[in-house]
């Protein structure tokens, strides 16, 4: 295991909590994960996936560079952590240590050009199949489980979603031409919702985060609450931020900062 350096800073007049974890290693993370524990797994330009505790003490790492980059990693349940990597439309399931349990190329079960995956409460796996226009929920062994009707048939042109998570229940899907398309556990389409953005926003505990102007805005996928948080000095230095139970949580380089 690579040895870390811990940095922990106190500002008591401030009333902050400063703590960075600085890798010894020379790549950058690129993106910053949150899971429902407040557990953090970041992902580096090499594949090479990092998990700490809430503390930010290095728990586990899995790194293997043979499959192109990660387009979509799924910590919502963090006893089944899903990585896909669309370029070999292949998904890879996870344990809570990073041990590699499952990987499922999708060509082989007759699923193409598959743009996003994501993972469901039951430990089986959502998957929409674009060419048909069906969202599918396959098991560990590929297994297709349940089928949904042509989804053309309810939005008369195709949906070609780029991100999808469930929550409490349901999956929500986001397109960048109809918005958020919300379905049932069982897959059934329910309705859309007014949301644009395209592939600007994080995800943790239900929340999307990302920037507008000088805000950071926090959306409630559940209820479409939105909150706006002037944030234009924290944008300068860092990225992925995300606040969680009055903690400021961001990506600098190779250092992730949690602040009080």
């Amino acid at each position: 295991m690579r040895a870390f350096l811990i940095i922990v800073s106190f500002y008591s007049l401030l009333a902050c909590k400063s703590l960075g974890v600085v890798s010894t290693d020379d790549t950058p993370y690129t993106n910053l994960y949150i899971d429902e524990l407040e557990q953090l797994y970041t992902v580096s330009s090499n594949n090479t996936i990092k998990k700490f505790d809430r503390e930010g003490k290095l728990q586990f790492e899995y790194s293997d560079n043979t499959l192109g980059p990660i387009t979509n990693f799924d910590v919502s349940n963090p006893l089944q952590l899903l990585v896909f990597h669309k370029n070999f439309q292949t998904v890879k399931i996870f344990d809570r240590t990073l041990n590699l349990t499952t990987q499922i190329d999708l060509n082989k079960l007759d699923l193409f050009e598959i743009q996003t995956v994501a993972s469901s409460n039951d430990n089986r796996i959502w998957v929409f199949d674009e060419l048909n226009q069906e969202l599918l929920k396959i098991d560990k062994n590929g297994n297709i489980q349940g089928r949904n009707n042509d989804l053309r048939l309810r939005l008369k042109t195709n949906a070609t979603p780029h991100y999808m998570v469930e929550y409490q229940n349901k999956v929500y899907m986001f397109d960048k031409e109809h918005g958020l398309l919300i379905f049932n556990n069982f897959g059934e389409f329910i309705e859309k919702r007014a949301f644009f953005r395209h592939q600007d926003f994080r995800y943790a505990q239900g929340t999307l985060f990302y920037q507008e102007y000088t805000d950071l805005v926090t959306y409630q996928i559940e209820n479409a609450e939105r909150v706006s948080v002037y944030y234009a000095d924290k944008f300068q230095k860092g990225s992925n931020h995300y606040i969680i139970d009055k903690k400021t949580i961001y990506l600098e380089g190779e250092k992730i900062f949690i602040k009080e």
